[in-house]
């Protein structure tokens, strides 16, 4: 088994070259800023930022399985629990951990506000409890949408891959076949 890994050291060196430009892509994806869109009253939705704490970003890895011959793409940690649906986005239906909705609230710059004036109000526990209960509550009802970070970026890059790896294939099969005519000590005039 260990020859075969050898003998396609170029094609492997393709695949992880695209993993790497995969992974940088998909990291500026959670970067940007998501288009605003209209709320369900019509008026239009600030940009917000996938990214809230940079855990998500920080998380994202690629792995090469020599054994296997294959490449694979995820996210690690406590990021890699909601990565899923970060990418996927979540459908109506259950409510997210409150829990979740009560650190996400921590880190983006969130602040309570009064239902009927509109005014901020005080940043207390019961406060900020009852707005993750609310945000879940929305959530549940009617999901969030998919941000494909990492499917956008995979696509983008699996367009050039194929030109690259027939190319970088060609290399490995041509040295290959070099190194058993010189094993077998068969020159070709």
């Amino acid at each position: 088994m260990g020859d075969w890994t050898r003998e396609f050291d170029n094609s492997k060196a393709a695949l992880q070259a695209f993993a790497d430009r995969v992974l940088a892509d998909a990291k500026l994806n959670l970067k940007k800023k998501r288009k605003p869109g209209r709320t369900r009253s019509g008026l239009r939705a600030a940009p917000r930022k996938i990214n809230a704490s940079g855990r998500l970003m920080r998380s994202l890895y690629w792995g090469w399985s020599d054994r296997k011959m294959t490449l694979g793409f995820g996210a690690s940690g406590k990021a890699g629990k909601y990565a899923y649906y970060t990418e996927h986005g979540r459908g109506p239906g259950k409510q997210p951990p409150p829990r979740a909705i009560m650190q996400w609230i921590k880190i983006k710059p969130v602040r309570p506000r009064d239902l009927k004036t509109g005014k901020f109000i005080e940043k207390s526990q019961a406060n900020l409890e009852r707005m993750a209960f609310l945000i879940g509550r929305k959530i549940g009802r009617f999901g969030t949408e998919a941000t494909n970070f990492y499917s956008r970026a995979f696509m983008k890059h699996y367009r050039k891959l194929d030109r690259d790896l027939q190319m970088k294939f060609a290399e490995d099969v041509e040295d290959h076949v070099d190194y058993s005519l010189k094993k077998l000590n068969i020159k070709i005039p």
